[in-house]
């Protein structure tokens, strides 16, 4: 069963996290132009002395690699991508079907 299984990939702002390395928006997966970095900082690991912590993001915005909400299906995802709102195309879904943001198309 797929229920409550975490997503693939990076760790999403939020998620239970050991090192920064593991968070969506670090500096170990470095969003493309219009990501946390070009906003004042990295999404970073919450944890201390290599005890469990969460994913957290400076800037407020979701990093590139976070879920969100696609412009065509409502649901409980917010909009709020550091690479645009969902009106610029920057919320897409990864081959799993994960609606992520990524940069926009021009």
């Amino acid at each position: 069963m797929f229920v409550c299984q975490p997503a693939s990939g990076c760790h999403l702002v939020g998620d239970l996290c050991t090192s920064d390395s593991e968070c969506c928006g670090s500096a170990a997966f470095p969003s493309d132009a219009g990501g946390p970095q070009s906003q004042g900082g990295y999404s970073t690991c919450s944890a201390t002395g290599g005890c469990v912590g969460v994913c957290v993001n400076p800037t407020g915005c979701k990093p590139n690699g976070d879920v969100c909400r696609l412009s065509t299906i409502q649901c409980n995802s917010s909009c709020d991508c550091c690479s645009g709102n969902c009106h610029a195309d920057t919320c897409k879904q990864d081959n799993l079907g994960i609606p992520r943001c990524s940069v926009s198309v021009c």
